[in-house]
């Protein structure tokens, strides 16, 4: 029995390899890297979005825009070369759920016409809640200053009323 070499003649590659990648959709650190690209993009266009309390948000958009335009850069690229019918399908089917997706996030945070004037109307709404609530708060402290002073007024007029009658009564 002679033994087998385990030789394929290929070269070891590192952690870092990228030799068997086409389009990136299924890599988090390619996608992570087509992020930070959008995200920068975005916070210029929407500068709105670089608040720390759009974090999240903007995190789960610009990751999913990633993806959704590796996708699109791939799939004309075969288009172009090879025809499209070479684009593999599943790659088709992600480039669609992910453009669905980043339209419904992008919508969350005002990126289109109907979610930026949602976001104006809930923005307004809040306002006007503070200022409503303002308004009754002003209202409860002139409420409360008018009870004190009426209850004071009573308190002396009780105070009137009981001298008032020891002396009546020590006459």
């Amino acid at each position: 029995m002679t033994a087998r070499s385990n030789h394929t003649g290929l070269t070891p590659v590192g952690p870092d390899n990228k030799l068997a990648l086409k389009h990136g959709v299924y890599s988090p650190a390619t996608i992570e890297q087509r992020a930070v690209i959008v995200r920068d993009h975005l916070v210029d266009i929407c500068p709105w979005l670089d608040r720390d309390e759009f974090a999240p948000a903007v995190a789960r958009f610009v990751r999913v825009e990633a993806r959704a335009i590796m996708a699109d850069d791939y799939i004309c690229e075969v288009a172009e070369t090879k025809g499209f019918a070479k684009v593999p399908v599943r790659l088709l089917e992600v480039a669609a759920s992910t453009d669905r997706l980043a339209a419904q996030l992008g919508e969350s945070l005002g990126l289109d016409p109907l979610g930026r004037a949602r976001i104006a109307q809930l923005a307004s709404s809040a306002e006007s809640n503070a200022a409503s609530l303002a308004e009754l708060q002003a209202k409860g402290q002139q409420i409360i200053a008018r009870r004190e002073r009426e209850l004071a007024a009573q308190a002396g007029q009780d105070d009137n009323d009981g001298q008032s009658m020891t002396t009546a009564t020590s006459d």
